[in-house]
């Protein structure tokens, strides 16, 4: 019997995956579907990325529901982990900050099967 997958989406994969257990900093300011986190928070998104080889590809940091400043993996001509430097930053020059990023999920991620 062929498995039967399941297509998710990129939001329920961040959120089951990466996003679990921390606080959407998201209160209507920007599009539902993308959430922001305090400085504290987003040092825990990167380490879950990092562990399930998600990539990075844009980091946005808000001050007061505006959008200061944003850095890309191009910036830093595509550097593993260029975004934690960018995070750093971003930390040092303009703290407080609530983060934002943009993900690269690999596609296989996005398909599950239940379990027979």
């Amino acid at each position: 019997m062929a498995n039967t997958f399941i297509a998710m989406t990129e939001t329920e994969f961040l959120e089951l995956n990466i996003f679990y257990d921390l606080k959407n900093q998201n209160t209507g300011y920007d599009a539902n579907d993308i959430w922001h986190f305090s400085s504290k928070d987003f040092e825990i998104v990167m380490d879950r990325a990092d562990e399930l080889d998600v990539r990075i590809l844009g980091i946005e940091c808000w001050e007061k529901e505006e959008e200061k400043f944003t850095m890309y993996r191009e910036d830093y001509n595509d550097k593993k982990g260029w975004y934690r430097e960018a995070y750093k930053e971003l930390n040092e020059k303009h703290s407080p900050c609530i983060y934002a990023a943009t993900f690269d999920i690999p596609s296989e991620y996005l398909q599950v099967h239940p379990k027979s």
